[in-house]
C-alpha cells in the first residue's frame, strides 16, 4: 500500500468536502438532539435477551452516553471498539474539516493490493472478535 500527499485544491466530489462541510455539523446536531430528546433511554438487545450473551455492539449506547457526559474511561470500559472507532471517526472529520476550510494537503492511497485489503479485513475481524470476547468476559 502506497500513500501520497495531494496538494491539489479540494473538489466538490472529494470525500473530505462532504465529511468536512456536511457531516461534521450534521453529526453534532444529531448527537445533541438524540441525547436531549431521549435521555436515559436504553436500547434493548434482542440477541442478549435470546442468547444471554452480549452482542458485538452491546454497551454502545451506554458508552455514547458516558462520552457525552465526559466519562471517557467508563465509555472505554463499556465498549472499547466502538469508542475507539468513534474517536477515529471524529479524528477523520476534523482532518476533513481542516482540508475543507484551510486547504491542508489531502492524504491519498495510490495503490492497494488484494493482499493489503485482505490484511485489513482480517485485522478488522480479529478486533471485532477480541472486542466481543472482552464483552462476554466482562459481562457487559
Amino acid at each position: 500500500m502506497r500513500w501520497r500527499w495531494d496538494k491539489a485544491p479540494l473538489k466538490t466530489d472529494d470525500p473530505e468536502s462532504v465529511m468536512g462541510l456536511i457531516m461534521v455539523p450534521v453529526t453534532l446536531v444529531v448527537v445533541y438532539l438524540y441525547h436531549a430528546l431521549w435521555p436515559g433511554e436504553w436500547v434493548r438487545c434482542t440477541f442478549r435477551e435470546q442468547h444471554h450473551l452480549p452482542c458485538v455492539s452491546c454497551g454502545a449506547y451506554r458508552a455514547l452516553v458516558a462520552l457525552l457526559e465526559g466519562k471517557v474511561l467508563e465509555a472505554f470500559r463499556l465498549q472499547p471498539l466502538i469508542v475507539a472507532s468513534l474517536f477515529l471517526g471524529v479524528g477523520y472529520m476534523l482532518y476533513a474539516l481542516s482540508i475543507a476550510l484551510f486547504g491542508v494537503p489531502k492524504l491519498r492511497v495510490e495503490q492497494i493490493t488484494r493482499r493489503d485489503f485482505a490484511a485489513l479485513f482480517l485485522a478488522a475481524g480479529l478486533l471485532t472478535l477480541l472486542n466481543w470476547l472482552y464483552l462476554v468476559a466482562a459481562g457487559i
